[in-house]
């Protein structure tokens, strides 16, 4: 039995739309050093709280990527036991060579502090509901 036994088509598109993007490729890249919540995805790729959920989601979507809610923060992590075509291609990534971007995105993940980006975030958008 392959790995691609048992898959629709749709599920194959699914992932391999998923991984097409180069942000989803940071993303996983990230997610292979830590979990991170969205405020340390977008902190680290500069993007709108919007853009970096939508990313996640579509990553989520094609079993890429697991959320874990957890209470103040939901937190995304690479599936510990990704199984087949999803499986495969996380372990492609995985072996793929890391170029500079990846390289200052793994930094900068590993740096992110998760209570003082999401503190700040918070304290921002309750600036922004009292302007109006």
């Amino acid at each position: 039995m392959t790995i691609w036994e048992g898959l629709v088509l749709e599920e194959l598109v699914r992932i391999f739309k998923s991984v097409s993007d180069p942000t989803r490729l940071r993303i996983l890249r990230m997610l292979a050093i830590k979990p991170l919540c969205v405020c340390e995805v977008m902190s680290v790729l500069g993007m709108a709280q919007s853009t970096t959920s939508r990313h996640l989601g579509i990553l989520a979507a094609a079993g890429l990527i697991e959320a874990l809610p957890g209470g103040t923060w939901t937190v995304y992590r690479l599936p510990s036991a990704a199984k087949g075509a999803a499986g495969r291609v996380l372990a492609l990534i995985g072996e793929a060579p890391v170029d500079s971007k990846f390289k200052m995105d793994a930094a900068a993940a590993g740096r992110a502090d998760r209570n003082r980006l999401c503190c700040v975030r918070a304290e921002k958008t309750i600036k922004r509901q009292r302007r109006g």
